[in-house]
């Protein structure tokens, strides 16, 4: 039976779109055009660019992107499986009774408005704050630099709110929890990989939960459903420890290299110093006043006594006792001897 979109009011608008009005034909369809142009918009940003002018559209490899997406599927399934075996219609609501085509619509349109509340507008209010205090405003659309601990502080913070938001709109402790966990990996995307990608991994995940729920009703496949989840997301965590693994040496190998070289710049400092000869100081006896031969140079080219501080000047001449080595330090030239001629 060919579905009209007038059966898409039999879903109150308020579940998807936060506020409680009489949904029309042309707010359906605007919906439903607005959620894809989204989505296509999310497919576009993993298109390798030129420019790197914000997070979502980077030049940088969006392979990564991937990773994550993976690492959040396989989160999604144990927290599902953990909560399914406590709470067993948990992941099953009323939408879940009506026609594919209209929860196909829900999934679908339900997801700008979940995105805008409890990821943009919290993310980009503390990104603001942020951004303003460290004077750095481009981390608005540009986040992908931000330090882990700046990364993790804040997803902790959006996760914290959509959690109690989760309780003043009366869900029960299983969907407050299943909240914190998914909008704290949300975030994390959004921060890494931008809005775009973030809305993006939405609308997958929004239509992984229908795929369940749909394919629930037979068990082989949904079986199926379940091997290639977990089969996708241990692929794309195994890439993510060789990532890893990868960069550390990548990070090691550099350290090394910088330590290779700053041994050499010393290396050559020392080779190239020249060696002071007795004839070129403008110094060539002892301290007139103590008799003492450890002297320091100040700032005026003069000598300074280091045992009775008297201060021999650059005209002063006299038989030379005196050496400099190459690091500047003034010696006895002639070996043995008391030190200050006592």
């Amino acid at each position: 039976m060919i579905m009209k979109p007038g059966d898409l009011s039999a879903v109150p608008v308020s579940d998807y779109a936060m506020f409680s009005f009489h949904g029309t034909v042309s707010f359906f369809i605007g919906m439903i055009v607005i959620s894809l142009v989204i989505v296509i918009a999310g497919l576009f940003s993993l298109v390798r660019f030129k420019k790197d002018y914000t997070t979502s559209f980077t030049n940088r490899p969006s392979g990564r992107y991937f990773w994550y997406l993976a690492i959040y599927v396989l989160v999604d399934l144990i927290l599902s499986f953990i909560i399914s075996s406590i709470y067993p219609s948990y992941g099953i609501t009323s939408i879940n009774r009506l026609p594919n085509f209209v929860q196909v619509y829900y999934y679908l349109v339900s997801v700008p408005g979940e995105t805008l509340f409890f990821s943009i507008i919290p993310i980009s209010v503390i990104l603001l704050i942020y951004g303003f205090a460290s004077k750095k405003i481009s981390v608005i659309i540009k986040s992908g630099d931000l330090s882990w601990n700046i990364v993790g502080a804040i997803s902790i913070g959006v996760a914290t709110y959509a959690a109690i938001l989760y309780v003043v709109l009366g869900q029960n402790i299983y969907y407050v929890v299943s909240a914190y966990v998914t909008t704290l990996m949300v975030s994390i995307i959004y921060l890494k990989f931008g809005l775009i990608r973030a809305i993006l991994t939405n609308f997958i995940m929004s239509m992984i939960s229908f795929l369940s729920v749909l394919v629930s009703k037979i068990p082989a496949y949904s079986l199926l459903l379940t091997i290639f989840l977990f089969a996708w997301a241990s692929v794309g965590i195994y890439y993510l420890f060789l990532e890893n693994e990868s960069r550390q040496k990548r990070i090691s190998q550099e350290r090394m290299d910088r330590e290779k070289t700053r041994a050499a710049q010393e290396a050559r400092r020392e080779v190239q110093a020249p060696l002071l000869k007795p004839e070129d100081l403008f110094i060539r006896s002892s301290c007139p006043e103590c008799g003492g031969i450890v002297f320091h140079v100040r700032g005026d080219m003069n000598l300074e006594c280091d045992h009775c501080h008297h201060v021999v000047s650059p005209d002063d001449v006299g038989p030379f006792n005196i050496k400099i080595d190459i690091y500047g330090r003034i010696h006895d030239h002639y070996s043995g001897g008391d030190m200050y001629g006592n």
